[in-house]
């Protein structure tokens, strides 16, 4: 209130005084009204001196009561003003405090950064070291490698060197045969040569006189000679067809003989296959040709079935699964049957076998 006073004293002083006068003006009115009651000639002199008329007091009513309007447009302007102080003071702090939050926002942004970047620092710092571990890795497995075909290399050399010095050592061994066999033969030749020649030398002196009998005894000798010669080629030509019929004889009956194992072998594979087969629908009259590669312990390298228009790509399907669920296959109980490129026929129950092939 004394903030209001201090702030409109002129209103203030007009208002203290107008209520002061109106206070005199009731106190001397009731004290003429008491004094007419004792005589009239006074009251008569107070009121021409006191009593104010009605229009003054309008005028002083209606003075005060601009007044009052000004203050209550001074206070209502002052209180705008204070309420805009306010809200300047409350926009203010809003904008601090948005300062504040938003200082507060880029410093957290800014931690976040930092930690991205050393998380993407350590992230790469990571990747670094797995990409040296994984360099370093392929650097030792290029090394050991390299070493094994280093080692592979000089071991085929060693081989190789073997083998040239084992051929080398045959070869001389060889050549020693034949050179010794060569000096065999030339001193058997010229054995002979000498003998001949003191046989001829000892036939020409006796010539005259047993050429008759050398004649007739060289033609026996030569009818006999051919007649043994006939009957040995005779004798090798016919020991020779005997073999060559014994040896087709025996190559027919181990043929067939071979020929009945392996039908049983790749029946036993059908009846595996067939056993792993799981029949889709109800197929009917489908006949495959089915291509397995194998090792000798019957693991499956490879199996191809061929669709073709009496095996549906339904039923080749089938039976390649089929196939695959039947590593290993069955060993041949002999050797000699196995078959690195294996190839069957695979068909429906209602085929029979002998048309299944």
């Amino acid at each position: 209130m004394w903030e209001k006073l201090k702030q409109h004293p002129v209103a203030a002083l007009l208002a203290i005084l107008t209520h002061l006068f109106l206070l005199a003006f009731f106190v001397v009115k009731f004290d003429l009204f008491d004094r007419d009651l004792t005589g009239g000639s006074v009251i008569d002199t107070v009121e021409a001196e006191l009593i104010i008329s009605p229009n003054q007091i309008k005028q002083i009513q209606q003075q005060l009561q601009k007044q009052e309007k000004i203050e209550q447009q001074q206070l209502e302007a002052e209180q705008q003003r204070q309420a805009e102080l306010e809200r300047e003071e409350a926009i203010k702090q809003q904008q601090e405090e948005k300062q504040v939050l938003e200082e507060k926002r880029i410093e957290d942004e800014k931690r976040k950064q930092e930690e991205i970047k050393v998380a993407e620092q350590q992230k790469l710092e990571e990747e670094r070291k797995q990409v040296e571990l994984k360099n370093k890795e392929e650097e030792l497995r290029i090394a050991k490698e390299k070493e094994e075909a280093e080692l592979e290399a000089k071991r085929l050399a060693e081989e190789k060197h073997k083998e040239k010095e084992a051929k080398r050592v045959e070869d001389e061994k060889r050549k020693k045969e034949e050179e010794a066999k060569r000096l065999t033969e030339e001193k058997l030749k010229l054995e002979e040569e000498k003998k001949r020649k003191e046989t001829e030398k000892k036939r020409l002196a006796e010539e005259k006189k047993k050429k008759a009998a050398e004649d007739k005894l060289k033609k026996e000798e030569a009818r006999k000679k051919q007649l043994a010669e006939e009957r040995r080629m005779q004798q090798a030509a016919e020991e020779a067809l005997l073999a060559q019929q014994l040896a087709e004889e025996d190559s027919a009956l181990k043929a067939r003989r071979l020929a009945g194992q392996l039908g049983q072998y790749r029946l036993r594979i059908q009846q595996r296959v067939k056993s792993k087969w799981l029949q889709p629908g109800s197929l009917t009259g489908q006949k495959c040709r089915v291509e397995v590669k194998q090792t000798r312990g019957g693991t499956i390298l490879d199996v191809s079935v061929r669709t073709s228009v009496t095996c549906n790509p339904e039923m080749q399907s089938s039976v390649e699964r089929a196939v695959e669920r039947s590593d290993p296959l069955p060993r041949p109980k002999n050797p000699e049957l196995f078959e690195r490129d294996l190839i069957f026929y695979f068909c429906t129950p209602d085929i029979q076998e002998e048309q299944c092939g």
